[in-house]
């Protein structure tokens, strides 16, 4: 991306405890780490992982914030199984909002604030809609 003429948008999450989020994440998405900054305190200025080529900046963030309400994050997935697999990486001291299982537009969809206070719905399509 750099020094080329494209635009790219990236989230950014701003947590507490950027690098267990960092690994959690990894593990969730199947991602890479390709970037990684620390401060003086050792705490991450900024981070970039990549997962099926979509990148993903994570930072600590010490502040209080308000969590959860105000975007999601939507991932679509290939398969349940993908789904699955995320989630039980993910669902570990999370709320759920909406549990897993099948929904008007996929046969598995999971809605759920994750242990950082990221709002997540994880979804595979329909076979018939790709």
């Amino acid at each position: 991306m750099r020094g080329s003429n494209k635009m790219e948008f990236m989230i950014q999450l701003y947590v507490k405890n950027a690098k267990e989020a960092i690994e959690l994440y990894k593990k969730a998405f199947d991602a890479k780490l390709v970037y990684i900054e620390y401060t003086q305190e050792n705490a991450v200025l900024h981070s970039e992982i990549i997962a099926h080529g979509q990148k993903l900046a994570i930072s600590d963030y010490e502040e209080a914030s308000v969590t959860g309400t105000v975007f999601q994050i939507d991932v679509r997935m290939q398969t349940a199984g993908d789904v699955e697999k995320a989630y039980e990486v993910l669902r570990e001291e999370s709320n759920t909002n909406v549990p897993i299982g099948s929904s008007s537009f996929s046969p598995c969809m999971v809605d759920f604030v994750d242990k950082f206070g990221v709002r997540w719905c994880l979804f595979s399509e329909w076979p018939d809609l790709k």
